[in-house]
């Protein structure tokens, strides 16, 4: 006969100590969930005993790995206010982090001026319209001017679309089907002015997912991207010669023989620049992209904004 058991098996009391751990876990979890709650109440309760505005939260983080402890705002539909001169004159059409070597990355915003159709790249301490921008997050920015704070956020669709489905462009001039009334395809991008597209991230997320299971597919887009080298045989752009998924490039409005320069302000030198790229749409830290080439010796910018 084997020794008589006297107690719990070792076995036995570490499957026990996981369980109790789990549940302290559990229950910590939510005794934190209702002190939360109930402080974000206290602090939310108007001195006259109103009902607590219950709709506010802690914000989502700015972006993966970075917590923002900056911010608190009313979740839900954002609270109707009258818009500034500034919020009229100006939109936010994305954002992105810039490349650099080191770790540390500067977000940048994409802002269009509505009164001249220009977009221009700014980062925190730039001014744009007689105003600084003191903040970018991922989905609005900051401004301050002798009014003081204007918040830009970032719109689901684009602004300059008509009803009727039409883009204008900065003289108002008729630009095709573009907008909320036209059907986008199968990449989810639209047209919706001279040079802008709005694309669905779902859908192009769906297509780099294709591209990454044939291979193959991928290799051609890169290989439709002709490195150009100067004098001393440094890359200085990328010149497209389709050699495959030739609809894509269509989609995005390329052009056999345009030359790609840059590409959110980063010159286009080496494929790990691209990559980055790539890499910052993937992990949704991007949601605009503004490539300049040259077509026909003329340059030229084309803009695109992402969507969720």
């Amino acid at each position: 006969m084997g020794p008589t058991s006297t107690g719990p098996r070792q076995s036995d009391c570490g499957i026990w100590a996981v369980r109790v751990g789990g549940a302290f876990l559990i229950a910590a979890l939510v005794v934190m969930s209702h002190l939360l709650r109930l402080g974000l109440r206290l602090r939310a309760a108007p001195a006259s005993g109103a009902p607590p505005d219950e709709s506010l939260v802690w914000p989502q983080p700015a972006d993966a790995g970075v917590i923002d402890w900056t911010i608190v705002h009313n979740g839900g539909q954002p609270q109707a206010a009258p818009a500034s001169d500034l919020a009229r004159r100006l939109r936010l059409v994305g954002t992105f982090f810039e490349f650099q070597e080191t770790s540390n990355r500067k977000r940048t915003a994409i802002i269009e001026d509505r009164q001249t159709g220009v977009e221009r790249l700014v980062s925190e301490g730039d001014e744009i319209a007689e105003a600084r921008v003191v903040s970018i997050f991922r989905d609005r920015v900051i401004l301050r001017d002798a009014g003081g704070d204007t918040e830009l956020l970032l719109s689901a669709t684009h602004a300059g679309a008509g009803a009727d489905g039409h883009g204008t462009g900065p003289e108002g001039s008729q630009t095709g089907p573009t907008g909320a009334g036209s059907t986008p395809d199968r990449f989810g991008g639209r047209r919706i002015a001279e040079g802008r597209w709005v694309y669905d991230r779902t859908e192009l997320l769906k297509y780099y997912q294709e591209l990454r299971d044939e291979p193959e597919r991928l290799v051609g887009v890169f290989d439709s991207l002709v490195p150009l080298r100067d004098d001393v045989n440094d890359i200085t752009g990328y010149q497209l010669s389709v050699q495959s998924e030739a609809d894509f490039f269509a989609s995005v409005g390329m052009r056999e023989g345009d030359v790609v320069r840059r590409v959110n302000s980063m010159a286009m030198t080496n494929r790990r620049r691209a990559e980055f790229l790539i890499s910052q749409f993937v992990n949704n830290k991007a949601n605009a992209f503004v490539i300049e080439i040259e077509r026909n010796g003329e340059k030229r910018k084309l803009v695109y904004e992402i969507r969720d």
